[in-house]
């Protein structure tokens, strides 16, 4: 299964190298945020009609779902800023989660994407009740792998290696019982392949540069089947890259390719 994320920064006419994404990594779902001047009729055509768009109520603003038209992918909650769907493959049953959290500057403070997030793992606990083990969070989360809002126990309650989660699933705390995710990004994330991240910012005082903000996090059963995980840095012959930075004429995020094995 091929996931791809991108925060598209509401630019327009990126319908054809959109396509071309999808196409040349073999996507199977695709989870857009700052959509808003993406034509999906057009993309979709161009696609040649191989995929759908999660229908949604009206009750999420900030992320589309685009599917290929082989999958069964159903949605059953959504949020300002989240949409959380069932998908049915091969007879087993697993939720998917794209999200765009609150933007992130620096210095800010973390609580509106905390308050979100609660949300969303309540609504992830929900979903689980029906006989649902894995479950799978991807998007912008407008936070780094080691901010509070990623691993506090009461947030997304995230780790960043196999082996913590693979010996305890489930923390108590304060008498609390939390569920973990696995965040992969720090296995993936390395000079030799010049996988940096998916975000750049050069100002201010306190500055990493390139910043991990598009994550995805798997529960305990999926940590050991995610095969890839890359921010893509050209699209056939179109670079993504112009001077160091993803180029804005395109986007100001690189997007986020996972492979897993489900």
């Amino acid at each position: 299964m091929n996931l791809l994320y991108w925060n598209l920064k509401s630019n327009n006419n990126l319908e054809l190298i959109i396509a071309d994404c999808i196409q040349e990594n073999s996507i199977d779902i695709a989870i857009f945020s700052e959509y808003e001047n993406i034509n999906f009729d057009i993309l979709k055509r161009k696609l040649s009609d191989s995929f759908c768009l999660l229908e949604s109520f009206g009750g999420c603003k900030k992320v589309k779902i685009l599917y290929r038209n082989t999958i069964s992918l159903t949605l059953i909650r959504e949020q300002h800023r989240y949409l959380l769907a069932k998908l049915n493959l091969e007879n087993k049953k697993y939720i998917i989660v794209g999200v765009h959290l609150p933007s992130n500057t620096c210095g800010s403070n973390s609580s509106d994407r905390k308050h979100i997030i609660r949300n969303i793992i309540n609504d992830i606990s929900d979903a689980e009740k029906d006989n649902i083990e894995s479950s799978i969070v991807i998007g912008d989360m407008n936070a780094s792998p080691f901010d509070a809002e990623m691993i506090e126990k009461d947030s997304f309650n995230s780790v960043l290696f196999k082996n913590i989660i693979n010996s305890q699933e489930v923390v108590t705390y304060l008498e609390c019982k939390y569920r973990r995710f696995y965040n992969p990004i720090i296995e993936y994330i390395n000079e030799t392949n010049e996988n940096y991240g998916s975000f750049y910012y050069s100002s201010g005082n306190y500055c990493l540069y390139w910043y991990c903000f598009d994550q995805i996090l798997v529960r305990k059963n999926l940590a050991n089947q995610i095969h890839t995980f890359k921010y893509l840095k050209k699209i056939k012959q179109q670079d993504l890259i112009k001077k160091k930075k993803p180029n804005k004429k395109i986007s100001d995020h690189l997007p986020l390719l996972v492979n897993i094995n489900i």
